[in-house]
């Protein structure tokens, strides 16, 4: 029962769309407008990077909560205190991506899962997000960075001898992350994909 708990009030958690809800503020849609993805960096290209920015805090946050109720729980009605954060955190991607308040339509859970994994790894997650911001800094492409930067999370997980229960987890939810962005890389490989402007590309030598 309390794994069901974790995953449950994890899940709840996760269905916020806090990105849709910032783009309702700015009386924008956003299913209908740029990508139609409801994560933040649709509703960065849309309500700007201050929006962005905020949408990808709180969806991160998302995924920290989630971690933080399976402890709760394990202190409250017992169990393995490890698994119950796992799956509060995995209870929190799976809304954040399948959110029962858009009719289980939602982001592509990269913000979330760093969450979590900012939660119960935090070291190999602060270097991916290193990852993230080279590939970004490089190229402009957001699904780019969040593809390899998934990638690289078990890698290093690997390198640090984490548990293998959570590598086994980064390993599945790199999949889906690289599943959700299918779409992106269709357009990745037919040079059609939307970017920002390379970072590199502003720097004065």
């Amino acid at each position: 029962m309390s794994y069901f708990l974790s995953f449950l009030a994890g899940y709840l958690l996760g269905s916020l769309p806090f990105s849709y809800l910032l783009g309702k503020l700015r009386g924008v849609d956003l299913r209908k407008v740029g990508s139609g993805n409801i994560g933040a960096t649709n509703l960065a290209r849309t309500c700007g990077k201050p929006f962005g920015i905020l949408g990808f805090l709180l969806d991160a946050g998302k995924g920290v909560g989630g971690v933080m109720i399976g402890g709760l729980i394990a202190s409250l009605f017992g169990g393995e205190e490890v698994i119950l954060k796992i799956f509060g955190g995995i209870g929190s991607i799976v809304g954040h991506i399948w959110t029962f308040i858009l009719k289980f339509k939602g982001g592509k859970g990269v913000a979330t899962s760093a969450g979590v994994f900012l939660g119960l790894a935090p070291l190999p997650l602060i270097l991916s997000t290193g990852v993230w911001g080279f590939i970004f800094f490089l190229t402009g492409y957001v699904s780019l960075a969040s593809i390899l930067s998934s990638i690289s999370l078990p890698l290093f997980m690997l390198i640090f001898h984490m548990h293998s229960t959570l590598i086994f987890l980064a390993i599945i939810i790199s999949l889906l992350i690289i599943y959700r962005h299918r779409s992106n890389i269709q357009r990745l490989l037919k040079g059609k994909e939307n970017r920002f402007p390379p970072l590199w590309k502003k720097l004065r030598f």
